[in-house]
């Protein structure tokens, strides 16, 4: 992977009360928060879950009231530190956030054997999927087997020991986690097995997948089912197109079959939970695609009562945002065959300050960091400092990339990395061969970097560093 995944530390708590299918309600207390602790929550809407972190809003009491919808589980998942998961099976639950006891509190509590499941199933996403995919572990040895039914054994027999311990927790809630557990095995085979061809792979993944349930109702509360499900779209695809006609393919027209291959294949709240996620997503992560409106408008007239949709119409705002294609002279776009090398472009601005971001359209902590940079922005139009990007996006990627340039009022000069470039920015900046952005250098008059990993959400820090150039 290009950017690096912490690790989250995820505590799961569950308040089980006999479940009634009214609208939950979570009441949330802080205790001991200080002053610059910063809470955001996503939860599900009426048992669909997506992912929309927002921040909380708490009144003088220090109570912040959530309300997820009417299903006989919703989840809300808390980010403070890592991400908290409160699972609400009751019309009312209190928990309260105390982070000098370590943990979230429940005003009710849970068993010791019912914590140790969810527990359970949240090492298997954790410990298992997120350290194999970021290589920090070889779980089961599954990197290292070339037998398609010694993986999937392997898989079955973790899944069947986690299973075990889910007899303890009472329905519904059994049936969410072990849907999560189920799709996260899912998703681990899917990364393990992903360059592997041949009917013994495809037979056992089928296996998988029946076992797994793609179905089930329930499959809309996990987090992991939207990436299955995407990875089952471009299998389908491959059964009529070639992988380099697909390779071929705009994200327009890839959206609209991902589209209509969810509206064929799943029903019920999975279906509404995935066309929501495929628009949702598409403007959560800054791609802003081409279509994706007219996307809405269809969700919109099928599901005119969705809980989703006051999210989606937010979604559209941003959209129509980052397609009004509105021209900025501060803006520049530097040919990418004149920059064959990083130190040909920095010796374009001899004589001035550079202040370089190396980050991608893909890369969310590239476009969280944009949030900050303003008062950067201020100080070196003031100070005669270039503000410089380069795009690592493939070089056909130009439109997106001078789009979201755009959406974020990135003044400076841009250049999307050639194959060259991207060649010398490896031999330079990663010759360990792990690539990591956001990457910010600041580099002197006489084109020299003089600091580097530069973290810009820190705006007085960077700004001090600029001041010490004058």
């Amino acid at each position: 992977m290009d950017y690096i995944i912490k690790k989250l530390v995820v505590l799961s708590l569950v308040a089980l009360l006999p479940a009634a299918v009214s609208a939950k309600t979570l009441r949330l207390k802080v205790r001991n928060l200080g002053d610059n602790a910063s809470i955001r929550a996503n939860h599900s809407y009426s048992g669909g879950l997506i992912f929309n972190f927002e921040p909380l809003q708490f009144n003088t009491d220090s109570v912040a009231v959530i309300t997820p919808g009417d299903a006989d589980v919703e989840i809300v998942n808390i980010a403070l530190g890592g991400t908290n998961s409160v699972y609400l099976t009751a019309d009312e639950t209190e928990v309260c956030i105390d982070p000098s006891q370590g943990l979230i509190l429940s005003s009710e509590g849970t068993s010791p054997e019912t914590t140790a499941a969810i527990a359970a199933v949240r090492e298997c996403y954790e410990k298992h999927f997120i350290s194999h995919v970021t290589h920090k572990s070889n779980s089961f040895g599954l990197r290292s087997d070339t037998v398609a039914v010694s993986i999937k054994e392997k898989l079955m027999n973790y899944a069947d020991s986690v299973t075990g311990l889910l007899q303890v927790v009472a329905e519904p809630l059994r049936s969410v986690l072990r849907q999560d557990l189920a799709l996260c095995i899912l998703r681990l085979w899917n990364e393990v097995t992903a360059r592997r061809d041949g009917d013994e792979w495809s037979s056992a993944r089928a296996e998988l997948v029946e076992w797994a349930g793609m179905d089930n109702a329930y499959n809309s509360l996990s987090k992991n089912f939207s990436t299955i499900a995407r990875t089952d779209f471009f299998l389908s695809l491959l059964d009529t197109y070639k992988p380099e006609e697909i390779r071929r393919f705009k994200p327009q027209r890839l959206k609209e079959l991902q589209y209509d291959y969810i509206k064929r294949r799943f029903t019920g709240k999975n279906r509404e939970t995935l066309l929501a996620d495929l628009i949702h997503s598409d403007v959560a992560e800054s791609r802003f695609t081409s279509g994706i409106d007219s996307l809405a408008a269809d969700f919109r007239a099928e599901y005119p009562q969705s809980a989703f949709l006051p999210v989606i119409e937010v979604d559209m705002i941003k959209f129509g945002k980052a397609n009004a294609n509105k021209d900025n002279s501060e803006i520049v776009f530097i040919d990418s065959a004149e920059i064959p090398s990083l130190e040909k472009l920095i010796a374009r601005f001899k004589g001035h300050p550079v202040l370089l971001d190396i980050w991608a359209t893909w890369c969310g902590p590239c476009r969280a960091s944009f949030a900050h940079i303003k008062p950067i922005q201020d100080y070196a139009r003031d100070h005669d400092i270039n503000l410089v990007y380069i795009s690592i996006d493939e070089e056909n990627s130009a439109l997106n990339v001078e789009k979201l340039a755009k959406y974020y009022n990135l003044i400076g000069h841009h250049v999307i990395a050639s194959s060259a470039l991207n060649d010398d920015l490896f031999k330079i900046l990663w010759p360990e061969g792990t690539r990591t952005i956001p990457r910010t250098i600041l580099y002197a008059r006489d084109g020299r970097p003089i600091h580097d990993h530069i973290d810009v959400t820190n705006t007085e820090m960077v700004i001090d560093l600029l001041k010490k150039l004058q």
